[in-house]
């Protein structure tokens, strides 16, 4: 009876652990050690019987699926995805490229093939280009038709620029650019797409003009959809506070002024306008870990969009506002989700149909 009890009791722990999602592991188990330590209590032909242990055995499959399904977030169906295309980073082939996966024809496409890794894609305004970085440190634009491919920037300019956004008219593109030598001192840059050439206020550094004079590192900017305003993060504290203080803050897309945003004592990344422009999404570890936030302009409320132990990054907004995309790695490795604003349902981008690749820089167009 006791090899009995430990052959059914092993079987029963596998089959939770196949079936079960982590959270409910632990009930789970405690529910089968309770029915493994009453099995004694059954006569021995009852329990030795192949149909009992088989009820045993689809009884408990039943009782797991139920506690599973009541502890999973709703999924989104693939039809419900959206409109659009999402243009994404991936590590298909030993190095980053970037992709475009169309949510009408669930088909994926390769944009890149360079021997560097790309990061980084933002859309042009009107869909035709991408606008991208590369380990080169440089900026590159590549033609979605043609798939041709041209250098923003100029190898002779020191430093690295990250971060691309493009202005709603089409005509410059915001960036985070590295000075030369200073790994820990960026400053934002607008780039004029047709002469090539940096311009805003009379900051000069070797033909290279900044959009502010502001101590510290600032990252990830974003246009408001008028393209009055940019939304970037900058740092405020670092290891002289236990944990990296980033916060976000707005700055007039003419230069010369900018005012903090939120006070959040959080570290604050990859903020993004929604298309209505009275929104603005962004990750922050506010709790202890990354989740992606959304902060009403009007309202001045600030509501979490994930509430997640994995980490939730780089939000990006559907053409209709009522969705975002985001990086996550609640799947265990970083992919493409996206979550409906209204019901509170997350779906997995699954762009390589069943093959698992990690994903990364997802931008919604």
């Amino acid at each position: 009876m006791a090899s009995m009890r430990k052959v059914l009791s092993i079987r029963l722990f596998d089959i939770a652990k196949e079936n079960m999602p982590e959270m409910m592991a632990t009930k789970s188990m405690k529910y089968m050690k309770t029915l493994s330590h009453n099995i004694p209590t059954i006569h021995k032909s009852f329990i030795t019987h192949p149909i009992t242990l088989s009820v045993i055995l689809i009884f408990s499959m039943i009782i797991f699926l139920l506690l599973s399904i009541s502890a999973t977030t709703p999924v989104i169906a693939a039809a419900e995805h959206g409109q659009g295309k999402i243009a994404f980073v991936a590590n298909l082939e030993g190095n980053w490229d970037i992709f475009i996966h169309d949510l009408a024809t669930h088909k994926t496409e390769k944009i890149t093939t360079t021997p560097y890794d790309e990061e980084n894609p933002a859309w042009s305004p009107d869909g035709r280009f991408l606008v991208y970085t590369a380990s080169d440190g440089l900026l590159h634009m590549v033609n979605l038709e043609s798939k041709e491919q041209t250098s923003l920037t100029f190898s002779n300019w020191e430093g690295k620029f990250v971060n691309p956004a493009w202005s709603p008219d089409g005509e410059k593109i915001a960036a985070a650019y590295f000075k030369s030598k200073k790994t820990d001192d960026t400053d934002l840059v607008l780039i004029d797409i047709k002469k090539k050439e940096t311009r805003k206020k009379d900051i000069s550094h070797k033909g290279v003009t900044f959009l502010l004079e502001q101590h510290s590192t600032q990252f990830f900017p974003s246009w408001s959809p008028d393209g009055a305003k940019i939304a970037y993060v900058t740092v405020h504290c670092s290891l002289e506070c236990g944990h990296i203080i980033q916060e976000v803050w707005l700055a007039n897309a003419v230069g010369h002024s900018a005012h903090q945003l939120l006070l959040t004592n959080a570290m604050c990344m990859q903020p993004v306008w929604a298309p209505d422009g009275q929104r603005i999404a962004f990750s922050a570890d506010m709790k202890g870990n990354f989740d992606i936030w959304v902060y009403n302009l009007q309202s001045k409320e600030l509501k979490a969009v994930t509430d997640d132990r994995n980490l939730d990054i780089h939000p990006s907004w559907s053409p209709d506002g009522k969705k975002i995309a985001f990086i996550s790695t609640r799947s265990g490795q970083m992919a493409v989700w996206i979550s409906d604003l209204e019901t509170g349902k997350l779906a997995k981008l699954v762009p390589f149909e069943q093959r698992d690749i990690e994903c990364k820089d997802a931008a919604w167009h």
